[in-house]
């Protein structure tokens, strides 16, 4: 009997634990009006560019593709990313919105739009190596409520 009413003791106690008063914490560290700047992420390697047989079709983010736009397709960063992109070659840069995914030929790292691999010179040869520096986003503050 005296380990039934311990086990009981201890059950109630847990119980009354989860019901003290608590205060809402913030899950992010942000305390600057603008936030922080997320990761820099680095990359490296070919983009190609995608434009007349897309133009008009949803993208990812569902949006409407738009290939007079600055605009990106990235298999691996956020959408909504800004992401300045160089010509390696010719050392023009331009910055893009990434709103698609792909691409999705060999181990090219991003899809431009048609304006934009024209403004960096990649457009006319269809391909060329880029650096892309983009800031992933930070994540939106999130505020964790206790019931009193």
């Amino acid at each position: 009997m005296k380990t039934i009413s311990g086990v009981s003791c201890l059950i109630i106690l847990m119980a009354l634990n989860g019901c003290q008063k608590e205060e809402a914490t913030k899950t992010s560290e942000n305390t600057s009006p603008e936030g922080p700047k997320g990761a820099v992420v680095k990359q490296q390697g070919q983009a190609s560019w995608y434009g007349p047989g897309f133009h008009g079709k949803t993208t990812a983010n569902g949006e409407t593709y738009d290939q007079n736009a600055m605009t990106a397709a990235s298999k691996t960063l956020p959408l909504g990313t800004a992401a300045k992109v160089t010509n390696v070659e010719t050392g023009k840069s331009v910055t893009v919105k990434i709103n698609d995914r792909g691409p999705y030929v060999g181990n090219r790292v991003m899809d431009l739009s048609k304006a934009a691999a024209d403004k960096i010179g990649i457009k006319k040869k269809g391909v060329g190596k880029v650096k892309i520096v983009a800031h992933k986003p930070v994540k939106k503050q999130k505020y964790k409520h206790k019931r009193k």
